[in-house]
């Protein structure tokens, strides 16, 4: 199964300019025509060749020519096409394209195949780089290089997280230890610990907010608990309700956020045109340190032709928020809504209609989160986009039936 990760709209669900019923082609008794190549409309609508005739270029003739085949009636450049791949009727699958007459998977954008998935090298940890170039243990794929990812405030030295204010070893500076007999306080050594810090085996701990020396040395916190004020605390799970949400397409007007109806959908055939979705959420509600976090999404209809399943992504979202939010569509704007690093990924299905489904985020976005002030922008969409029938699913029209799920603590 493809990994569909691009935010694009069915006409059915959004408003269509006129003629854009069948992008590309011609709409004819309520059906979507080549008129180049169709025998029953070459050239037009109701303009049928007489039998043992062809259409080629919208107009009938005795033959093929070109390169051309003649595939029922219509002559087919087998070379390029995913419905008549190197023979007639010969459909390559979803996700795939037709090259010089065999059918490859399609990996669109920065996506590569790596064991017939559609992955991005910049940011998977599995094939970082390079397909099957796993990142280890404790390390995360930025830029296509796997490196160790420090939080906290520590700093990697080699292939550890050091407190450089604390550490002996590495007192201010990587490498830097302190003599024998001295301790490292506030990144300097010395006999003693200063700034309210207590010496615990050598080194200067603030037992007010260590985990591993909360309120006394050597007494650790429970897995998933933090020290506060010298006391193992439990974190908190809260509901964020989404105070915003939308979609930007290029020919289409964008959102009003009081009764926007977020839709995930695709409609490609035969020009690409794709649309992405993004949620808002406002950071003030957010607990004072975020460990984890995950999407809480309600789906109001799912539609496809293609896959029974299919994978949705959430991604980082660079545009300026108030040009997000605003009115109309630009294509920056669509182009922001389906790249940046990944958030995670979830499959989807019929299933899940009318019903609510979580979705988790990685540590990418629990560090956005950290980080951010004000409100944040969640992208939200389909991978590698199929050539095909149209498919998408739609969230709730209410933004506040979406939201985020994180849990944290209040120091």
């Amino acid at each position: 199964m493809r990994l569909l990760m691009a935010l694009v709209v069915a006409c059915s669900w959004l408003a269509c300019e006129p003629g854009e019923q069948c992008p590309g082609a011609t709409l004819c008794d309520g059906s979507c025509v080549d008129t180049e190549i169709d025998p029953a409309n070459c050239g037009g609508c109701g303009t049928a060749c007489e039998a043992g005739l062809v259409c080629q270029d919208g107009g009938c003739a005795l033959e093929c020519v070109g390169g051309t085949s003649d595939c029922s009636g219509s002559c087919i450049n087998l070379t390029n096409d995913t419905n008549h791949c190197g023979a007639c009727g010969n459909v390559c699958a979803d996700g795939q394209s037709c090259s010089e007459g065999q059918c490859t998977l399609n990996c669109g954008g920065a996506m590569t195949d790596c064991g017939g998935l559609c992955v991005d090298v910049q940011t998977n940890n599995s094939n970082c780089g390079a397909c099957g170039n796993a990142c280890a243990e404790g390390n995360v794929c930025v830029d296509g290089q796997c490196g160790l990812v420090c939080y906290g405030g520590t700093t990697a030295c080699g292939d550890a997280c050091f407190d450089l204010t604390t550490s002996s070893a590495h007192c201010g500076a990587c490498d830097n230890s302190c003599p024998v007999g001295e301790v490292c306080s506030e990144s300097q050594c010395g006999l003693n610990c200063t700034g309210g810090t207590t010496n615990c085996d050598g080194a200067c701990i603030n037992l007010t907010n260590n985990a591993d020396h909360c309120g006394a040395c050597n007494q650790a916190c429970q897995d998933g608990q933090i020290c506060s004020a010298s006391s193992c605390i439990d974190p908190a799970v809260l509901l964020i309700p989404a105070v915003d949400m939308g979609s930007h397409m290029p020919f289409a007007p964008g959102h009003e956020s009081d009764n926007e109806q977020l839709t995930v959908a695709a409609v490609v055939t035969p020009s690409v045109q794709y649309i992405s979705g993004f949620i808002i959420f406002d950071t003030a509600s957010m607990p004072d340190i975020v460990v984890s976090a995950r999407l809480r999404l309600l789906m109001t209809d799912w539609r496809t032709e293609n896959d029974d399943f299919e994978a949705i992504e959430a991604w980082d979202v660079s545009t300026p928020m108030n040009t997000l939010t605003a009115s109309g569509s630009t294509q920056e704007i669509v182009d922001d809504l389906r790249s940046g690093v990944s958030y995670g990924t979830r499959l989807v299905d019929a299933s899940l209609r009318n019903q609510v489904f979580f979705m988790d985020l990685n540590q990418a976005a629990v560090d956005m989160i950290n980080s951010a002030t004000g409100m944040i922008a969640i992208g939200i969409g389909f991978a590698t986009p199929s050539v095909g029938a149209p498919q998408g699913l739609v969230l709730a029209s209410h933004h506040g039936r979406n939201g985020i799920e994180v849990t944290g603590f209040n120091r």
